[in-house]
């Protein structure tokens, strides 16, 4: 196990009072595993593969690759992937960065307006108003002086 704690200290590229001082140990505790001189418990040994990703198995017999592959997602991956534009790059981090609660509500919405009970109209213009007049009816036009005297 100590050639493979030193070759892991070398893949990370730091020093041993680096390594130990990230899984919380003294340098020279750290060095005894390395040279051989002791054997980490089973807590060490833990602490190592949680604090740096390590294949404990890897790290015990030499069997497997040295570290675990992590499930990744890059959004400009997917964005790339996809033909996302800048604004749905966006939105997409903006809903991440909202609040779980707030996300949960969001997604409720989006869940009931796109749900087999609102099915999807064949073309987005099916359902937009014909004429000017039939617009000005569904959504009369604001008068923007009225409004801001009554703002005041």
């Amino acid at each position: 196990m100590n050639e493979r704690l030193k070759k892991l200290r070398k893949k990370l590229d730091i020093t041993q009072q680096e390594f130990a001082d990230r899984i919380g140990i003294k340098r020279n505790s750290f060095a005894n595993y390395e040279t051989g001189r002791n054997k980490p418990i089973d807590a060490i040994i833990k602490s190592i593969c949680r604090e740096f990703n390590v294949n404990e198995e890897w790290l015990r017999t030499g069997i497997g690759e040295m570290f675990i592959e992590e499930d990744f997602f890059s959004l400009d991956d997917y964005a790339k992937s996809n033909n996302l534009t800048d604004i749905e790059k966006k939105l997409i981090l903006g809903f991440m960065k909202l609040d779980p609660k707030v996300r949960e509500a969001v997604y409720s919405v989006f869940k009931n307006a796109f749900s087999e009970q609102n099915p999807e109209p064949n073309n987005i213009y099916d359902e937009a108003p014909d004429t000017v007049e039939e617009l000005e009816r569904l959504y009369p036009p604001i008068d923007i002086k009225k409004l801001r005297s009554k703002a005041r």
